[in-house]
Order: C-alpha cells, then sequence, then structure tokens
C-alpha cells in the first residue's frame, strides 16, 4: 500500500496528471478491496480477542481495525463488512487470504 501511494504521489508531482495518479488510487483500492482489508480486520480482532479485550493489546487491536476503517472512507469503498465467523483459525489457513475479488 505505500508504494502505491508513493507512486500515486510521484506521479501527480511529476507532471501533475490527475489522470496519471488516478491508476495508482484505483490499485490502491482493489488492493485494499481484495487483499489488506480481509487479513488485517481479522488480525485486529485475534489481538483483541487474545488480550481479552483489555489493555495495550487490546486497544492495539482496536486502532488497527480503526486505521484499516480511515483507509476505507479515506479510498470511498464501499464494501460489505468482514464476518470473522469466515475467517478460519490460523493454524487452519493456507497462504491464500480465500476471498474472491471485489471489482472497484
Amino acid at each position: 500500500m505505500h508504494v502505491l501511494t508513493l507512486q500515486e504521489a510521484y506521479a501527480y508531482l511529476d507532471d501533475d496528471s490527475e489522470e496519471k495518479s488516478a491508476v495508482f488510487r484505483k490499485a490502491q483500492k482493489r488492493f485494499l478491496a481484495n487483499h489488506l482489508v480481509h487479513w488485517v480486520k481479522a488480525l485486529a480482532a485475534r489481538i483483541s480477542v487474545k488480550a481479552e479485550r483489555r489493555g495495550f493489546y487490546s486497544s492495539l487491536g482496536q486502532f488497527i481495525d480503526l486505521q484499516i476503517d480511515r483507509e476505507i472512507n479515506i479510498l470511498g469503498l464501499e464494501l460489505p463488512p468482514v464476518s470473522m465467523a469466515s475467517i478460519p483459525e490460523p493454524e487452519e489457513m493456507d497462504h491464500e487470504c480465500g476471498t474472491p475479488p471485489v471489482q472497484v
């Protein structure tokens, strides 16, 4: 995500082209919707649960969840809520996020 936002900024500064920056903005939306949001929300929820919903790590999990929601809002995405029931436990997971791609 960092690389995409950096490329967007360089594209805008290089030739002040909104068209070129829009390409990177669209890539950010796709990456967030198809990959990042699913595992980050699952990670944030698991951190809070493992920390028994109190203390530093619980607050960290809540902060991460709020930050990903902020990114969704900044990019203007409307995504269905992520259901924690549909996300397998870590030992059951493979290396894929297991979610179908979202068209942005």
